[in-house]
């Protein structure tokens, strides 16, 4: 029995088998996460290194050299990077996508175990950091206040941080960037110097004044009792009674040479809302915890906490990822019901019968809901590329629906037959076609298993999702849908009985439609007489088509309007904080002027929080970052990019030794990291003079590039410092190790926590360094006093000689080799073109031995993801071939179908070009998935023609009637397509740029294809079957 008279003949077991599918279906939707992407583990592992005293080359050979011939051999390695600087080595791993990070963790850590061996005794153990996407922040709140500005960061953390920390699904909440209570021992060094004392000795005193020791136990009787001595410092006066030591017999406590302060530390780090002081509150959130449902419980909790502030704190959101998410999914599910009712309109127009319409209607929501139980099932989240998967189905989920529907319509029509032969035998006679219709638009998925990278990671869901939906819609054609066909009168319009403006619309469009088929066969006719000639226009139109493609743009993904600008302006590195902020203020105010009521917020900072640092000479300390985030794209004029660069233009005018770079798009899709700017090109090679000419040559190429901005080499200039030299032998006569001179220069100056004072359930640095009058330029370094062992005092210009040198640099290698990176900025023309233009200039440029340049970062993913997606194409082709060659057991039918698939890319170049889209990711997504998609209607076409041919007529009277009887249905699934993607290309919503190149592509390769399968499929078929008689005689 087959499936289709089994279902007619079975209809409550059918019945109940899809609407037990689709309960499940609908649990598992409540049951889904939602997320802005799909949960991505990044290959990537970072090993950090202290050796503090070393400079960059010295790190570079005795640690991270070390580091990197250690993991060099680990298993599913793609790429080494390192940097080395002042006190620090960074190494970076990054693997191959799918590697399993926790098997390689375990064989990374027993090798560094090993490095440690070779390294010098001073660099601490090798630590090892896996990078976690959960870690980036997902909101982002600034805290303001006038009469509590100075308590601002201890009332968000008591009134605020802690609460949000119980949250489930929170990761971590902490405030940084306001004033931070500490208790300043400001030491007067006169004073300290005429009591004998050093540096050391005060933040000694401190520690062993300040501490609750255990002191074991004690039984008494049958009792047992914990032994404890509390020496703690209970109030902030007790500091000034701490005891340093002795002095000619006299007792010398912290008073006598300090003042102790109950205030705030000196500030690192200023953060501004506009142009009004604030702190800034991050939140991160678990790893496979809902960023939704936590920015929900987030933004009702901070509701709630906000009423029991201080009147004059206010706290506000400066960033929501789950807006974005919200926002994106709200705009696809628009697109989703925007394209389903478009395909109701189209499906109800050409068949103007409500019963006919919901056989085929149906198909909709069961294919569409059963793909969120495949969602649940594989463990995926409701995100874009899911939900975009659906959108893009929408309109092909009804084109086996309908093939079904026309030819059971047609054997009552034409054949008159009964509602439950019709349904059987109508369904029975096109459902081998639907099925090959239907595999070929599956298959060409597969290939995208040997993607590579983020786009295969991406976009495989997105196949399979697809994939899903298809095959259940072909279950429910071939099923359900004869079975309610068998039940209902198609045939009978309730317009016509009914309604009779719907009747003359009907009879009005039902002239048309013979009016389009009375064409369609003219033209045909002409092409089956003129076949030469049509097979040459058809070639020349492919070939004039191919050069369109030095019209179109092309870019790695598109380019998103996220509302989200950031520009990052690198001071001197020995600018002062105050000159940096005064800077960061005017950069405000310019910015204010500029985006007017089109922003949200303006949220910036400069310098560095407390809690960073760690080591490494942190380049943040003179790092300007200033994000403007805009109100939704709705309500304003100007793009993201179109902000950005009125700002950078408006910022050339204002001097200073600065740069700048800018940062707009969608705020979510920069958590994927790497370098924030598109347009990168590496130099590798040893001598770091040569490969630093080279840089200065390749920037000033870009500098002069149309459409390229904002360059930068990643390799800076050493920068002026001084440098205090150790007279090492005198030293050594005096006993004073050159790490007690560094230590006290660094106290001095610098300053360094002693111990920590308790208040309550908070504790507070107890912070001793120089009162700042005895610290206010370098003759105050030179009159610092040194201890010897023995007691005796010297001042540091005793000791060392000053000297003014260069400050270390960072040294950056990519393979075991030195890197220097020139990067840049693209507006207002596509990356490939300017990539193109640059790597044009370069190659003029003579390279020494020993040095190579080549493309990174996003033009780098952007060539090796179409090399990818091009070997997706062509296997796909192949794929769809195979799927047809076995349907038709033929190996020329399907050859002869597969022309249609040149004149699909034909179609993608002319809709991306008329549409000023670009060849991106998304719309090479589309061109593959055009190969099993236009190949559909030639299947259903070719397929009737074989049918007619085996009652034996003649091969052009043949493909004249299947041209008749095919041509409804063609454009009814031929439209529905386009009708299901066209929100995607009108929408004008968040994340609306990723989808709509896509969705051009699809819409402008179908539309052409399908004039192709209706004319030049038909010439060719009569071509072949003439050379075939020929040849047979």
């Amino acid at each position: 029995m087959k499936l289709s008279e089994f279902s007619v003949k079975h209809p409550v077991a059918v019945t109940m088998a899809f609407a037990a599918i689709v309960v499940m279906s609908l649990v598992s939707f409540t049951k889904l996460s939602i997320d802005i992407f799909p949960e991505i583990t990044f290959p990537t592992m970072t090993i950090t290194t202290q050796y503090q005293g070393a400079g960059p080359q010295d790190i570079e050979n005795k640690v991270t050299r070390i580091v990197e011939s250690m993991v060099g051999i680990v298993p599913d390695l793609k790429e080494i990077r390192s940097t080395s600087v002042e006190n620090f080595s960074n190494v970076r791993l990054l693997f191959n996508w799918g590697t399993n990070l926790d098997e390689v963790a375990n064989d990374v850590r027993t090798r560094l175990e090993f490095a440690k061996r070779f390294m010098p005794e001073e660099a601490e153990a090798p630590t090892l950091i896996k990078f976690d996407l959960s870690q980036a922040p997902i909101m982002f709140f600034t805290g303001t206040a006038e009469e509590n500005y100075g308590r601002i960061t201890t009332i968000l953390n008591d009134q605020i941080v802690d609460p949000l920390k119980r949250i489930s699904g929170i990761g971590n909440v902490f405030a940084i960037g306001g004033p931070e209570r500490q208790i300043r021992i400001e030491v007067d060094k006169n004073r300290l110097s005429a009591y004998k004392f050093g540096l050391s000795q005060i933040i000694q005193a401190l520690a062993q004044h300040n501490v609750t020791m255990p002191a074991g136990d004690i039984t008494v009787g049958n009792q047992s009792f914990f032994l404890r001595v509390p020496a703690e410092i209970d109030y902030v006066g007790d500091v000034n009674r701490v005891l340093i030591g002795n002095y000619q017999g006299r007792s010398v406590y912290i008073e006598d040479v300090a003042r102790v302060v109950d205030g705030y530390a000196e500030p690192t780090m200023v953060s501004r809302q506009e142009l009004g002081r604030s702190a800034f509150m991050i939140v991160q959130k678990k790893s496979g915890a809902n960023t939704v449902k936590v920015a929900n419980r987030v933004i009702e909790e901070i509701e709630t906490l906000k009423k029991n502030l201080p009147p004059d704190v206010k706290v506000k959101m400066a960033f929501d990822l789950s807006a974005d998410v919200k926002r994106t999914i709200a705009n696809l599910g628009n697109s989703i019901w925007q394209g389903g009712i478009l395909v109701i309109l189209i499906t109800y127009i050409f068949l103007f019968s409500f019963s006919s319409s919901m056989v085929i209607l149906v198909t909709i929501p069961i294919s569409l809901i059963v793909s969120f139980l495949f969602l649940y099932l594989m463990g995926y989240t409701l995100n874009i590329m899911s939900l975009s998967s659906i959108a893009i189905a929408i309109g092909m989920v009804v084109d086996n629906a309908i093939v079904v529907l026309e030819n059971i319509m047609r054997h009552r029509r034409e054949l008159k037959e009964n509602l439950v032969d019709s349904a059987i035998n109508g369904a029975s006679e096109v459902g081998l076609a639907v099925s090959a219709s239907t595999f070929t638009t599956v298959v060409v998925f597969l290939p995208l298993i040997f993607t590579s990278g983020l786009v295969g990671i991406l976009f495989k869901q997105l196949g399979a999702v697809i994939c899903i939906t298809l095959l259940v819609s072909l279950a429910v054609a071939l099923t359900l849908s004869p079975m309610i066909a068998s039940l209902l009168d198609t045939e009978r319009s309730v317009a016509s009985r009914h309604l009779p403006v719907l009747a003359a619309i009907k009879n009005v469009f039902e002239n048309g439609i013979n009016t389009i088929e009375s064409l369609f066969q003219d033209i045909l006719a002409y092409a089956l007489r003129n076949r030469k000639k049509t097979v040459l226009a058809s070639f020349i139109l492919f070939v004039l088509s191919l050069g369109l493609l030095r019209f179109i743009g092309t870019e790695f993904f598109p380019q998103q309007d996220g509302g989200l600008v950031q520009a990052s302006v690198k001071m001197p590195a020995n600018s002062s904080l105050d000159a940096n902020d005064a800077l960061m203020q005017r950069l405000i105010r310019e910015t204010q002027d500029i985006a007017g009521d089109e922003r949200a917020i303006i949220f910036s900072q400069v310098g560095q929080s407390s809690m960073g640092g760690g080591g490494m000479r942190n380049e943040s300390a003179s790092l300007i970052t200033l994000s403007v985030r805009l109100v939704d794209k709705e309500n304003r004029k100007r793009s993201d990019m179109e902000i950005a660069n009125a700002m950078r233009e408006r910022f050339k005018n204002i001097p200073g030794p600065w740069k700048i770079d800018f940062l707009a798009g969608d705020a979510s899709s920069q958590r994927f990291g790497g370098s924030d700017k598109p347009l990168a090109i590496e130099i590798l090679g040893y001598d770091l003079g040569i490969t630093d000419t080279l840089a200065e040559r390749i920037k000033s190429i870009i500098d002069t590039t149309p459409g390229a901005f904002d360059a930068t080499i990643s390799r800076e200039k050493g920068k002026q410092e001084y440098q205090f030299l150790i007279d090492r032998k005198k030293l050594s006569a005096l006993g004073i190790p050159p790490s007690v001179v560094a230590d006290a220069v660094n106290i001095a100056f610098s300053g360094k926590t002693a111990t920590k004072y308790r208040e309550g359930k908070d504790e507070y640095d107890v912070f001793v360094q120089l009162r700042p009058e005895d610290r206010r330029d370098v003759t105050d370094v030179l009159s610092l006093p040194i201890k010897t062992p023995d007691g005796r005092m010297f001042l540091l210009s005793d000791l060392v000689v000053k000297k003014i040198a260069q400050g270390p640099m960072a040294i950056e290698r990519k393979d075991q080799q030195r890197i220097v990176t020139v990067s840049a900025n693209v507006f207002g023309r596509s990356l490939g073109d300017v990539a193109s233009a640059v790597e044009r200039q370069v190659r003029t440029i003579p390279l020494p031995p020993g040095i190579s340049v080549g493309f990174a970062g996003t033009v780098k993913d952007q060539r090796e993801s179409f090399r990818d997606l091009l070997l997706a194409f062509i296997l796909g082709a192949l794929l769809t071939y195979m799927v047809m060659a076995a349907q038709f057991e033929s190996f020329r039918d399907p050859f002869i179908i597969m022309f249609s698939v040149p004149f699909a890319v034909v179609g993608v170049l002319w809709g991306l070009f008329l549409t000023g889209q670009t060849l991106n990711v998304a719309s090479f997504i589309g061109m593959v998935m055009l190969v099993g998609i236009v190949v559909n209607n030639a299947i259903v076409f070719i397929d009737y023609t074989i049918h007619l041919r085996h009652k034996n007529m003649p091969v052009k009277d043949a493909l004249m009637e299947a041209a008749r009887v095919r041509l409804r249905p063609i454009l009814m699934t031929t439209l529905t397509t386009i009708g299901g993607m066209l929100p995607l290309v009108l929408s004008r919503g968040q994340g609306s740029e990723t989808w709509r190149p896509l969705a051009v592509a699809v819409i402008g390769g179908l539309t052409v294809s399908t004039l192709v399968t209706l004319v030049l499929v038909p010439v060719l078929y009569d071509l072949f079957e003439d050379k075939l008689k020929r040849t047979a005689a």
